[in-house]
C-alpha cells in the first residue's frame, strides 16, 4: 500500500513499536474523530516501557504562562522528572539543538510565533521526538490538525494532571520503544522476553503482523478483545478482525506500502472497527507502527475498544445540543452573570426582550444596564436586589413582582427565578430565568375590570340574580337578592336553598335547577319566594354556565318578581269577564283599533252579531270592510280614512251586513278617540250593536 506522510513532515527513519498512534494499516486513511491519544488505562504498559521510573528522563516545557509552567513543573518533577522550561519559539530551537530531551510539552500560543514552527524544527531535528501539544484551541484545525503535523498527542487547557501524567509517560515509553526496538535488531534474542512481557502485560490489544499482512502474534488483551484464542488467529490474514468494508482497500494499501516503502497512516492515531469472533462490529482506536527485521518487513499494532467513549461521547453531544436547544430556544429569558454581577451569558430570547443583541449585553454589569431601579422607578440598590441574593446565599430566590429596563429606556414587568451557579462546592454566579409579563397582566387588569362591569350590572338590575353549584351551593348574589331576602352575602355563598327557605319552596327551587342541569338548556319557571308581605310570585330564567370542556358546572338564575304584575292581570280578566257580561246583556260588543298598526279587535260578542265565527286573531279595517254589504263600503271607507285626522273625539259608523240566511241588517258603530300628548289620534275604543230592524234582500 502507499503510505503517505503528512506535508512538512519528515518520515522517521526508524519506526517504532508504538508509533505514536493507533492501528490505522487496516484502512488506508487518515486519522479522524478525538484528538487525544493518551488516557487511562494504559499505564501498566508505560510504566514497563519506562523501566519503572523517571528519574533518568528530562522535558521541555514551551509554554510562555508562567502560571501553567510553575504547574507543570512542580507536577513533573514531582515525578521526577529533569525540567527545563522556555517561553518563545526563538529559546525552543536553540535549546533543542543543544540538549537531547526525551519529550517536549508544546503551547501553540506563544509570544513570538506559532507553536507549529517549533513542532517543525523538532521533528527535523529529532522525529523520534515525542510532542505534546498543550493547547487552549479546541478546533479541530489546531488538535487533530497538530497530530497530522507530527504531534503525539493533544491535550487541551485546563489539563488533567493525571492525564497529563500519563500522556506523558506513553510518549517517552514510545521513544524508549522505539530505541529498543533498534537494539533489538541487534539483541533480538535478549529483548524477546522484555518484548512479550510488555505486551502481554499490555491493557491494549497488540497485534503484530508480516509485511503479507497475516498476523503474527498478539496478546491476551486483543484475544479479550476480539474472542479468539491465538491459535485461532495466528497465521491468518489482518483481514479477519475487520468488516468486509474495509478488506478491499486494506489489502491495496498494503500492497502499495510493500511496493513503495512510503508509509501514509504510520504514526497516527484513527478510529474506525473491529470486528469481533461473533459478527459483532464496535469502534477502536489504533496506532500503527512498522519496522523492518532482515529485510522482512512488519507492522504493528495497539489497539483500544472504545465503545464506552463513543456512548458517552453520543451521551454528551445529546445532552449538549439538548441544552443548546433549551438556551437557544426558550421563550423565557436566560441571563448568567459572575460574582461581580457582570453578564457572563445572554440568550436570544433574553436579548430580544430587553431590546439589545447578545454580544452588547456580555460584560456588562446587569444591575446598572437593566435592573437599576423599582417598579416605580425608585433607585434600587445592589443589596436588595433578589438576583445578587442568590449569591450571597447561595439559595434560590423567586420573585413575581419586579421590571426590567430595556435599551430605549422602557420598563417592562416580568418574573424571574434566580439560581446560584455553583463550581467545586463554590458560589461562582447566578443565573436569572425571567419572563415579560405584560401581556398577563394586561389579561389581569382586563379581568378584574370585567369583573367590576358584571359586579356593577349585577348588582345595580332590580331582577334577583345568582349562581349555584350543581350540589346547590350559593357561589355569587347580587345586592337585589341580599335586600330582598335579608341575608348578607357571607350568609348566602356557600349555603343551599334548604338553609335560607323553608322546605317546600326550596324544594321548588332544587328541582328546577336539577332540571335545568339535566336538560342542559335555558329553562322558564314560575317561582315562588316569601317576603315580609307574603309569597311573591317570579319568573325565573335558568341556564346551565359550562367550563371550557362543555361541561355544565353552575346553574345561573334570573328571577324578576312579576307579582304587581300579575294581580293586574288577575283585575283585568275580571273586568273582562265583567265587561263581557255587559255586553251580552245588552246585544252589543267591544271593539278596538289602533290608527298606527290598523290592528282591529273585536270581542266574540260582535261576531255574534255580525252572525260570524268567533275571531281567531287581529284584524285590520280591509278585514271589516269585507264585511260590510257592497253597496256601503265607499261611504264606511271613507269616514274610517277621516278619523285619524279629524278633530273630533267621537265616531260613529253605519252600515248594512249580509247575514247567514240572506237578510241585510244594519249595524251602528260608535267609538272613543285617544290621543297622544302631541293630540295625534293613536287609538279608538267603542261598541258596536245591531240595529232592532232587519230587511230583505
Amino acid at each position: 500500500m502507499t503510505v503517505r506522510w503528512p506535508p512538512g513532515r519528515r518520515a522517521p527513519p526508524r519506526p517504532s513499536l508504538y508509533g505514536g498512534g493507533c492501528f490505522s494499516l487496516w484502512y488506508g486513511r487518515a486519522p479522524f474523530g478525538s484528538c487525544q491519544a493518551d488516557g487511562a488505562g494504559s499505564g501498566q504498559s508505560r510504566e514497563v516501557a519506562m523501566g519503572g521510573g523517571t528519574a533518568e528522563y528530562s522535558v521541555l516545557i514551551v509554554e510562555d504562562n508562567p502560571d501553567i509552567v510553575i504547574g507543570l513543573e512542580d507536577l513533573l518533577r514531582h515525578d521526577g522528572y529533569d525540567v527545563r522550561a522556555v517561553a518563545t519559539c526563538a529559546d525552543a530551537s536553540d535549546v533543542i539543538r543543544r540538549q537531547r530531551f526525551n519529550a517536549v510539552l508544546l503551547d501553540l500560543g506563544l509570544p513570538d510565533g506559532d507553536g507549529l514552527e517549533v513542532l517543525k524544527d523538532i521533528q527535523q531535528l529529532d522525529p523520534s521526538l515525542p510532542v505534546v501539544i498543550l493547547t487552549a484551541h479546541v478546533s479541530a484545525e489546531r488538535t487533530v490538525g497538530s497530530l497530522t503535523k507530527g504531534a503525539f498527542a493533544c491535550v487541551t487547557k485546563p489539563f488533567n494532571g493525571e492525564e497529563l501524567r500519563h500522556t506523558l509517560r506513553r510518549a517517552i515509553g514510545v521513544k524508549d520503544l522505539a530505541a529498543q526496538a533498534q537494539r533489538a535488531e541487534r539483541r533480538l534474542t535478549e529483548s524477546e522476553d522484555r518484548f512479550r512481557s510488555l505486551v502481554e502485560s499490555a491493557t491494549d490489544a497488540i497485534v503484530i503482523a508480516d509485511g503479507r499482512g497475516v498476523i503474527a502474534s498478539w496478546n491476551r488483551a486483543a484475544s479479550a478483545m476480539f474472542g479468539y484464542a491465538a491459535d485461532e488467529v495466528v497465521g491468518r490474514p489482518l483481514t479477519l478482525l475487520m468488516p468486509a468494508r474495509y478488506r478491499e482497500r486494506h489489502t491495496q494499501a498494503l500492497a502499495r506500502l510493500n511496493a513503495t516503502g512510503r508509509p501514509h497512516v504510520i504514526g497516527s492515531v484513527v478510529e474506525l472497527h473491529g470486528l469481533r469472533k461473533d459478527g459483532a462490529e464496535f469502534p477502536i482506536e489504533l496506532s500503527l507502527a512498522t519496522w523492518s527485521t532482515a529485510g522482512e518487513r512488519f507492522f504493528s499494532g495497539i489497539i483500544r475498544d472504545i465503545s464506552e467513549r463513543k456512548r458517552t461521547e453520543r451521551a454528551l453531544e445529546e445532552l449538549r445540543n439538548r441544552h443548546t436547544l433549551i438556551l437557544t430556544q426558550a421563550g423565557e429569558g436566560i441571563y448568567g452573570v459572575d460574582l461581580a454581577g457582570r453578564t457572563t451569558f445572554v440568550n436570544p430570547s433574553a436579548a430580544a426582550m430587553l431590546g439589545y443583541r447578545p454580544e452588547e449585553l456580555l460584560g456588562r454589569h446587569m444591575h446598572s444596564t437593566l435592573h437599576h431601579s423599582r417598579p416605580d422607578g425608585s433607585p434600587y440598590p445592589v443589596e436588595a436586589c433578589p438576583i445578587y441574593a442568590a449569591i450571597r446565599d447561595g439559595l434560590v430566590h423567586r420573585v413575581g413582582d419586579e421590571v426590567f429596563w430595556r435599551k430605549d429606556g422602557t420598563s417592562f414587568p416580568v418574573e424571574y427565578v434566580s439560581t446560584p451557579i455553583r463550581e467545586d462546592g463554590r458560589v461562582t454566579g447566578a443565573v436569572l430565568v425571567f419572563r415579560d409579563i405584560t401581556e398577563r397582566r394586561r389579561a389581569e387588569d382586563a379581568l378584574q375590570q370585567s369583573r367590576r362591569l358584571l359586579r356593577e350590572v349585577v348588582d345595580n338590575t332590580t331582577a334577583v340574580i345568582y349562581v349555584k353549584q350543581p350540589d346547590g351551593r350559593y357561589l355569587l348574589t347580587n345586592r337585589r337578592f341580599e335586600e330582598l331576602f335579608g341575608f348578607t352575602a357571607d350568609r348566602i355563598v356557600g349555603h343551599t336553598d334548604q338553609e335560607l327557605f323553608p322546605p317546600d319552596i326550596a324544594a321548588a327551587f332544587r328541582a328546577n335547577d336539577l332540571a335545568v342541569l339535566a336538560q342542559e338548556r335555558a329553562m322558564e319557571y314560575e317561582e315562588h319566594a316569601p317576603h315580609a308581605d307574603g309569597l311573591h310570585t317570579y319568573i325565573s330564567i335558568k341556564f346551565a354556565l359550562r367550563d371550557e370542556r362543555g361541561a355544565p358546572y353552575a346553574v345561573c338564575g334570573i328571577s324578576t318578581d312579576i307579582t304587581d304584575r300579575a294581580r293586574v292581570e288577575t283585575a283585568l280578566r275580571i273586568h273582562q269577564e265583567q265587561l263581557r257580561l255587559a255586553l251580552t246583556s245588552t246585544d252589543a260588543g267591544a271593539w278596538s283599533w289602533d290608527l298606527r298598526t290598523d290592528r282591529f279587535l273585536w270581542c266574540p260578542q260582535i261576531a255574534v252579531l255580525l252572525d260570524l265565527p268567533p275571531p281567531s286573531g287581529s284584524s285590520t279595517s280591509a278585514d271589516l270592510l269585507a264585511l260590510v254589504y257592497e253597496d256601503d263600503r265607499a261611504q264606511l271607507a271613507r269616514a274610517m280614512k277621516a278619523v285619524p285626522s279629524g278633530s273630533g273625539d267621537h265616531v260613529a259608523f253605519e252600515h248594512r251586513a249580509r247575514r247567514s240566511d240572506g237578510r241585510l241588517q244594519w249595524f251602528i258603530w260608535t267609538g272613543h278617540v285617544l290621543r297622544d300628548r302631541r293630540g295625534q289620534a293613536v287609538h279608538v275604543l267603542g261598541t258596536v250593536r245591531a240595529a232592532p230592524v232587519a230587511c230583505g234582500a
